[in-house]
């Protein structure tokens, strides 16, 4: 990041993420034309009209509470924020309802089928893959813990119940999630 803010002369926290986008995506993804940015979240080609947006990618969470109360949390296999701690989850497939995306990923890392879905909100933030920032949209649910051995794919290495008080905040990989965890525990 220091070398971008070399080159470009300003952080991507100083001018926000869509303006940092905007500089990134500089031909169309239709012609290879050039782009001219019209508003906040849109681009347009000079060359074919085309118009490109820039909106943040869905994903959900899950809020997992055992008997006592405790937060499941899982540690990270794979960058981005690898040994990292984070909540179950993922992003949303196309043709997916938020509900059926959460379930589908609890199934493939979990081997865990949820019941009831409590929607606890709406958070932003980023996800960073291959060198890019991604703008992601988090959709954050609540469920029990189904009353089974915990299972794991090997997208973590390890899964916990945490007190609300144990909860570590500084190894927390999103601050969408962070976010989350904290609205949830006030």
């Amino acid at each position: 990041m220091r070398k971008l803010y070399n080159t470009l002369g300003f952080s991507v926290k100083e001018k926000g993420l869509k303006e940092f986008m905007h500089m990134l995506l500089k031909f169309c993804t239709k012609c290879a034309g050039h782009l001219i940015r019209k508003a906040t979240n849109l681009s347009v080609c000079r060359k074919c009209g085309f118009h490109m947006y820039i909106n943040p990618r869905p994903t959900n969470a899950v809020i997992f509470l055992n008997k006592e109360n405790e937060i499941l949390l899982v540690k990270r296999s794979r960058p981005p924020k690898k040994d990292y701690w984070d909540l179950p989850g993922g992003f949303v497939d196309i043709g997916e309802t938020l509900e059926q995306s959460v379930r589908r990923e609890i199934q493939e890392e979990m081997d865990c089928t949820i019941g009831d879905l409590k929607l606890l909100g709406s958070y932003t933030g980023t996800y960073r893959y291959k060198g890019i920032n991604y703008a992601t949209l988090c959709f954050v649910f609540i469920a029990r813990f189904p009353n089974k051995p915990l299972t794991r794919s090997d997208e973590f290495t390890s899964m916990r119940f945490f007190s609300k008080k144990k909860i570590p905040w500084n190894r927390i990989a999103f601050v969408d999630n962070k976010k989350a965890l904290h609205d949830y525990l006030l």
